[in-house]
């Protein structure tokens, strides 16, 4: 019903592409809504090829997004456009929001959850646990 609200936190873990992939998730969402969002979100986090040390040029950068907007139905230039534009249209401000959230809360990595402003063991029973609890 409308006793939880469910808010989801960027929050770059350090990784070699850790600033590329927050602003291309978020230019998913301007580029495509909501639902585009978390389909490219899924993607980046399928593939290892983000943690990895390896570098890739910024073409092969941007053609692997490509590919990732076109699974997701978004159109791929549009999403380099925003990732490009980031400082104008609001992605750069989102994304330090919520890494000055995350440094205030002493996030350290992912994933981390926070019921009613306080942390809870990321296990789906613990947050259950305490959801079930608050709520009764």
């Amino acid at each position: 019903g409308k006793q939880v609200t469910f808010i989801f936190r960027n929050f770059k873990v350090g990784h070699t592409y850790s600033d590329i992939t927050a602003k291309a998730a978020e230019a998913a969402y301007v580029v495509g809504g909501e639902d585009a969002y978390w389909k490219l979100g899924d993607k980046l986090y399928d593939d290892d090829i983000w943690v990895d040390s390896s570098y890739m040029s910024t073409d092969e950068l941007n053609n692997k997004l490509k590919s990732y907007a076109d699974e997701i139905g978004v159109d791929g230039n549009k999403l380099i456009d925003a990732i490009n534009d980031s400082p104008n249209n609001g992605i750069d401000d989102k994304i330090s929001r919520d890494e000055d959230m995350a440094s205030k809360s002493n996030v350290t990595g992912t994933p981390s959850w926070f019921i009613n402003r306080q942390e809870v063991g990321g296990t789906a029973s613990k947050i259950t646990t305490r959801l079930d609890n608050i709520l009764k």
